[in-house]
C-alpha cells in the first residue's frame, strides 16, 4: 500500500473517526461478558435501564461531540432471558436511531448461549445490520471457569463490512470477576486483518451493586475506499472504561461510567453516561 498523502490522512482520519465509534455502533464490543450480563436481573423480574451518554472528541472542532439516549427492557422468557433497545444518535454527521434485541438461553448446566440481533436507521457510523453470536462453556468442577468463542458479522450503509472472530476466558471468584478477551477483526473490502485485546475486573453482587474496570489495547483498521487509489489505514487505539451499578433500593438503583479513548494520530475521546433502572 502506498503512504498516504497530507490530504489523504486527513480523510482517513475523518472515516477512521466515523468507524471506530463506540459499541454498537462499531465493531468493537469493549464490555467483558460479566459487565453485559450485569443488566439483567438475576431474580428473573422485568428490568428497565434508561441511560443518557455524552461523549467530547479532541480536536472538537473536526469531530465534535456525541450525544446518545438509551432504554433497554431486560425480561423473561421461558428457557430465555431477553432483551430490546433502542438508542437515539446525535453526532455532527447527523442523528440516527439503533435497534436490537436477543439474549441468553441455557441448554445445559454447563453450555449457554448469547444472540443479539441489530439494525439501524441510514447513518455513516450506525450499522446497517449486525449479529453476534457468544457460545459459553463453564469449566472445572466448580463451573466457575467460563470459556467464551463469539462472531460478530456487520454490515454498513456502505460497502463496508466487518467479520470478528472472539474468544477469551472469565473467572468468578465470589464477587470478583477476572475476564480477558481477544478479538479478530477482517474489515472487507480489502480483507484488511486487525485486534484488539480487552482486560476486564469487576466486583459486586446482585441488589448490592457492580463496578467494572475494562482496558482494551488494538488497532482500528479498513480500507479507505473512497480514495481514488483505495488505500489502508491502520491506526493504534487504546480505551479505558470505568462502570457502575448500584441499587438504591430493591427494585431501583442507579448506573453510570467514564471512558477515554485514544487514536493515534486521530483523535481522543472522553466522557461519561448517567442513568437509571428500575425492576417490575
Amino acid at each position: 500500500m502506498k503512504t498516504l498523502s497530507c490530504s489523504s490522512r486527513i480523510k482517513a482520519l475523518l472515516a477512521a473517526a466515523l468507524l471506530a465509534a463506540a459499541f454498537p455502533a462499531g465493531a468493537a464490543d469493549t464490555r467483558s461478558a460479566a459487565e453485559r450480563e450485569a443488566a439483567f436481573s438475576k431474580a428473573g423480574a422485568l428490568r428497565l435501564d434508561t441511560s443518557f451518554s455524552y461523549e467530547h472528541l479532541s480536536p472538537n472542532g473536526v469531530y465534535g461531540s456525541w450525544k446518545a439516549f438509551n432504554a433497554a427492557l431486560y425480561f423473561p422468557l421461558p428457557g430465555f432471558s431477553a432483551f430490546a433497545q433502542a438508542s437515539s444518535h446525535s453526532r455532527r454527521e447527523g442523528k440516527g436511531v439503533l435497534v436490537s434485541g436477543g439474549g441468553y438461553k441455557d441448554w445445559t448446566p454447563g453450555f449457554y448461549t448469547y444472540t443479539s440481533l441489530a439494525g439501524a436507521s441510514h447513518s455513516p457510523y450506525l450499522p446497517k445490520f449486525r449479529i453476534d453470536q457468544d457460545f459459553n462453556f463453564k469449566v472445572l468442577p466448580a463451573r466457575n471457569l467460563v470459556l467464551t468463542a463469539g462472531i460478530s458479522h456487520i454490515r454498513y450503509h456502505d460497502i463496508h463490512k466487518d467479520l470478528v472472530l472472539s474468544a477469551g476466558p472469565a473467572l468468578y471468584l465470589g464477587r470478583l470477576i477476572l475476564s480477558a478477551k481477544l478479538m479478530r477483526n477482517i474489515s472487507d473490502p480489502g480483507s484488511v486483518k486487525s485486534s484488539t485485546f480487552i482486560q476486564s475486573a469487576g466486583w459486586g453482587a446482585e441488589g448490592s451493586q457492580w463496578t467494572f474496570l475494562t482496558a482494551s489495547q488494538g488497532k482500528q483498521a479498513y480500507l479507505a475506499t473512497y480514495l481514488a487509489d483505495p488505500q489502508e489505514v491502520r491506526q493504534d487505539a487504546v480505551s479505558f472504561t470505568l462502570n457502575h451499578r448500584r441499587w438504591l433500593r430493591k427494585d431501583f438503583g442507579l448506573t453510570g461510567d467514564v471512558s477515554w479513548f485514544e487514536l493515534k494520530d486521530g483523535y481522543k475521546k472522553y466522557g461519561g453516561s448517567l442513568g437509571c433502572f428500575y425492576n417490575f
